[in-house]
């Protein structure tokens, strides 16, 4: 795979991987990929470790999946890799989304929040949260298992974070707008240029605002009121709210895969 410029000059590179011709001419990836994106990536991995796919907005992105190549892109050799623009444009500039020494910077500072004696801190929150949603469910009620983790995230979140226990029955636009947030990726939207106005981004703009109005809001109570401490959650309270190379990721139940994309 090519890198960013620090692995030498385009001559020394290693050769290209092939176009997969199991997923047809590289012209029709994009639309292949916007009916299937999962069925599509299996098929051009079916016969190759890595492979080189084309789409309209990001170009030639390079799929990969040998654990070889993962321990390469996200562990020995991952300063080589960059992470891609529409990463970016989803996560914005925070830890996960920086690099190099910013990313170690931004480590640095928050490395004290993760540490055994403040994790231990918020353990009867976390505790509380996983309690209260549990009891919402009836024996032998047959639950959405991924939408149920996924707000049980977004209450430990909050309540951690912001000292704000979100309402399992209310606080309806907080979880609306952070459930958009995957819409960047939607596959209908993903290959096709990042300057593309389509109704998924919008709908991903319009939760990110969301979200950040939320999250300045709490952030300057908290700053107003510093030594006040976070409400203690119970099952009764109820908060009421005014209103070179980029790694690409992404996960499935029957596999996992990553692909990078070139500059």
């Amino acid at each position: 795979m090519a890198g960013d410029g620090r692995r030498g000059d385009a001559e020394n590179a290693p050769p290209l991987p092939p176009y997969p011709s199991t997923v047809g001419h590289p012209l029709t990836h994009s639309f292949r990929t916007m009916r299937d994106v999962f069925g599509f990536r299996d098929r051009a991995l079916a016969n190759h470790d890595v492979v080189r796919v084309r789409l309209f907005g990001p170009g030639d992105v390079y799929h990969f999946a040998h654990p070889d190549h993962f321990d390469r892109v996200l562990v020995s050799d991952r300063e080589q890799f960059r992470k891609s623009e529409d990463f970016r444009i989803a996560f914005g500039r925070g830890l996960v989304a920086a690099e190099g020494g910013e990313w170690r910077r931004q480590r640095e500072v928050l490395q004290p929040l993760f540490r055994r004696e403040r994790l231990r801190s918020h353990a009867d929150t976390i505790v509380e949260q996983v309690r209260r949603r549990r009891r919402r469910w009836d024996d032998g009620e047959r639950i959405d298992l991924p939408a149920e983790t996924s707000q049980l995230s977004l209450d430990v979140l909050f309540a951690t974070l912001f000292g704000r226990e979100l309402a399992l029955d209310g606080d309806e636009d907080v979880r609306e707008a952070a459930g958009r947030l995957s819409d960047w990726f939607t596959p209908t939207s993903y290959p096709l240029p990042n300057w593309v106005p389509t109704p998924a981004r919008r709908r991903f703009e319009a939760g990110r605002r969301r979200l950040r109005a939320v999250a300045d809001r709490l952030l300057a109570e908290k700053a107003a009121n510093p030594r006040r401490r976070p409400p203690t959650p119970t099952t009764s309270s109820r908060c009421s709210s005014p209103s070179g190379s980029r790694v690409r990721e992404s996960a499935t139940p029957s596999a996992t895969t990553a692909s990078a994309t070139r500059s």
